[in-house]
Formats: C-alpha cells, sequence, structure tokens
C-alpha cells in the first residue's frame, strides 16, 4: 500500500455551489457576482443497479436455500460487482463537482445528511405483537432510502476537494427542501 501526501493551499471563494442531494439526483446552484446557474447530475443509474442487485440476490437465496456456502459465495461476487459501480458513477460525479469548483473558484455547500437513516427507521409505538413498535415507513422504502449512497458521495466529494484546496461546508438539512431551489414551488 502506498499512501500519498498534499499540502494544497485553500482558495479564498469567489462563489458559492450549493448542492441538494436526491435520491436519483443531485441539483447544484452556483451562485458568482450575484448570478446563478443550475445543473444537475443523473444518479437514477445507481438506483438501477441497486435495484437489479437485490432481485437477482434474491432469487439466488431461494435458489439455493438448502446451500449457504453457494449462496454466500455468489453474493459476494454480485455485491463487489455492484460496490464497483456505484462507486464508479460516483467517483465520476464527485471529480466533475470539485473539478467545477476549483476552476470557478467556488466553496462547495452541502447538507448535513447525519441523521437521515436514524430517521428513516425509527419506530413508533404502537400495538405490536413483537416489540410494541411499529415502523413509520414502509419496508419497501426503507430499504431504497437506505441503500441511497448520498454519505459515500458527500466523502468523495470532501476527500477530493481537500486534495483541490476547495472548502467544503455542511448546512443543517432542516427545512431546506421544502422549496425548489430552480423554480421556487414548495
Amino acid at each position: 500500500m502506498v499512501v500519498f501526501s498534499k499540502t494544497a493551499r485553500v482558495m479564498e471563494p469567489r462563489g458559492y455551489a450549493a448542492y441538494d442531494t436526491n435520491e436519483k439526483n443531485i441539483d447544484g446552484a452556483h451562485i458568482k457576482g450575484g448570478e446563478a446557474t443550475f445543473k444537475s447530475y443523473d444518479l437514477s443509474r445507481i438506483c438501477k443497479v441497486r435495484h437489479c442487485y437485490f432481485e437477482r440476490v434474491r432469487k439466488i437465496q431461494a435458489k439455493y436455500a438448502n446451500d449457504n456456502r453457494v449462496s454466500k459465495k455468489i453474493q459476494q461476487k454480485w455485491f463487489r460487482n455492484q460496490n464497483n459501480k456505484v462507486n464508479s458513477t460516483l467517483h465520476k460525479v464527485s471529480l466533475d463537482i470539485v473539478k467545477h469548483a476549483k476552476e470557478n473558484g467556488y466553496r462547495i455547500i452541502l447538507k448535513d445528511l447525519k441523521h437521515t437513516c436514524k430517521s428513516i427507521n425509527s419506530k413508533v409505538l404502537s400495538i405490536n405483537k413483537f416489540d410494541g413498535k411499529l415502523s413509520k415507513h414502509s419496508k419497501k422504502l426503507k430499504r431504497r432510502l437506505n441503500s441511497w449512497s448520498f454519505r459515500k458521495l458527500q466523502s468523495f466529494i470532501e476527500y477530493k476537494a481537500k486534495w483541490e484546496g476547495v472548502k467544503v461546508v455542511y448546512v443543517d438539512a432542516r427545512n431546506t427542501s421544502n422549496v425548489c431551489a430552480i423554480c421556487g414551488i414548495e
């Protein structure tokens, strides 16, 4: 293993680029000199890849229900392939975001989505014969949102920005998605 080190000079921002991470895309608003421009990156391929592999694994689990060894071996290979495809897409998007910010002298602003999974998986008190709690969201929605790679994308953006000397700022995500940044509609 080879470790690289680089001392990057942090530049003073001449503008700002704010990104809203959604399930199937990441939208950016760039503000420089009082003028705003918008850019969007399509992440729907990641959703398709994850869903495709989920369905494939489900079939293998049913087919090899009695032979756990074979099932695990196939699943490991598929999860590796899935992660490679997802990471490839995320690396391309994060590289483009940081490259654009560096070229234009932007500071990158991202939502702080630390507690998103916690709120997705939260349960409410109810009459449940097992533990007295029920989930607030459906199993399908929780599976979909828990496989969402928002934190991985943010970490890719963060380390690439540090490498290039671009500052990344996190803002509280509460009430930031009430109004569309592009059209202004709630």
